[in-house]
């Protein structure tokens, strides 16, 4: 069984991605875990405070994890800067494929490091890079 990782940042575009699960894999060949990283709270000091965090991020997660009905789904809410904690996560975990939306930027922002350019970078599995589709 293979175990995908499938970074959310709560946009309609990250979610291309749980869409791109459904299409590409069959339920009975994968684990899917559901990743969402808060920047905003990098080093949470009490144990409180990250509970709420957790509390609060959670149905964002929840919402995506019900678009995957049949499959074997995991939520988790990660601190810290994105691109790491990601690529960490996969590490730690056993992750054989990371799929990841990415924006659409024009201008120098393209130049600009992004968390889809971190993790194709310096992830030691496969990646998969969702672009965003246009609206019409």
């Amino acid at each position: 069984m293979k175990n995908i990782l499938v970074p959310l940042d709560g946009t309609e575009r990250s979610l291309q991605s749980v869409q791109l699960v459904k299409e590409l894999f069959d339920p009975k060949e994968v684990k899917i875990t559901l990743l969402t990283v808060r920047e905003d709270y990098k080093s949470p000091e009490a144990l409180y405070e990250t509970e709420n965090v957790v509390k609060e991020t959670l149905p964002m997660l929840e919402s995506a994890a019900k678009q995957l009905v049949g499959y074997s789904v995991k939520e988790h809410v990660g601190f810290g800067q994105a691109g790491e904690t990601i690529l960490e996560y996969a590490a730690s975990n056993g992750m054989d494929t990371i799929i990841i939306s990415r924006a659409t930027h024009s201008g120098w922002s393209m130049f600009v490091g992004s968390v889809a350019v971190h993790i194709v970078k310096y992830a030691k599995c496969i990646v998969i890079i969702v672009p965003e589709k246009e609206k019409k």
